[in-house]
C-alpha cells in the first residue's frame, strides 16, 4: 500500500472516529432535549383539560367522560354563582342570591378552547386521529361513593422518531414499550382512586399541585 493511499486510509478512520464520538454525545443530547420540550408542551395540554374536568364537575357534579360531552356543556352549560346578601352576625336575614355565567367565557379567560378538537389536541403527535385516551366513572372509595377520572397519552404518541425503548438507557424513568408500566404514560387522574395527581416532572419529582 502506497504511502498516499495509507494517508487516505487513516484519514477516512479519523473522521469516522470522530463521527461515532460526535453522534454518541449528541444523541443522548438530542433525546433529552426532545423530550423535554414534548413532555412540557403535552403536560401544558393535560393541564388544561384537569381544569376543564374541574369546571365541568362544578357544572354537573361529575367528570366527563369524553371529549364531546366535556365540549358541549363547556361550551353550552353555566356556572353557578351563589352570592349571600346580609350580615347574620348582625342579626340581618341572610338571602341567596343566584347569578349565572357562560361556562365557554370563563374558559376562554383561561385560555381553553372548547371545541372537541382543540380540548383533543396532542402536541407533537405524528397522526392527527391521536386523542388523549379519557375515562371517568363512579365507584366507591373508603365506603363512599365517589367520581373518578383519568386523562392519558402514551409516550410513543407524541415523541416522534424517540418512541423506541433504546433510548431508555438515556434515561431511567422513560419507557414508551411497555404499557404495564406507569411511565409508558403522561397522565393526570387515577380510576381507582379521587386524585387529580399528575406524573408529568418538575425538576426530578412527581407533579402534586402544578
Amino acid at each position: 500500500m502506497s504511502k498516499t493511499i495509507l494517508n487516505i486510509v487513516l484519514t477516512l478512520m479519523f473522521f469516522g472516529l470522530v463521527y461515532v464520538l460526535v453522534d454518541l454525545i449528541k444523541t443522548p443530547i438530542d433525546f433529552q432535549n426532545q423530550k423535554d420540550i414534548r413532555e412540557r408542551a403535552v403536560a401544558t395540554q393535560l393541564k388544561k383539560l384537569r381544569t376543564a374536568q374541574q369546571a365541568f364537575r362544578s357544572i354537573t357534579g361529575k367528570y366527563a367522560p369524553d371529549f364531546d360531552t366535556l365540549s358541549d356543556v363547556l361550551t353550552n352549560g353555566q356556572f353557578e354563582i351563589v352570592t349571600l346578601i346580609g350580615n347574620e352576625d348582625a342579626g340581618e336575614e341572610v338571602t341567596r342570591n343566584i347569578s349565572y355565567v357562560a361556562a365557554a367565557d370563563s374558559m376562554a379567560k383561561l385560555g381553553i378552547n372548547t371545541t372537541v378538537d382543540s380540548l383533543s389536541y396532542v402536541p407533537y403527535a405524528n397522526n392527527a386521529e391521536v386523542n388523549f385516551t379519557m375515562n371517568a366513572k363512579e365507584i366507591e372509595y373508603q365506603s363512599t361513593t365517589v367520581q373518578v377520572v383519568e386523562v392519558k397519552i402514551p409516550w410513543k404518541d407524541f415523541m416522534g422518531d424517540y418512541a423506541d425503548g433504546k433510548y431508555k438507557k438515556y434515561d431511567s424513568t422513560y419507557n414508551p414499550d411497555e404499557p404495564s408500566e406507569k411511565n409508558y404514560f403522561l397522565k393526570f387522574g387515577d380510576l381507582n382512586k379521587p386524585t387529580l395527581n399528575a406524573n408529568w416532572r418538575r425538576f426530578g419529582k412527581e407533579d402534586k399541585d402544578d
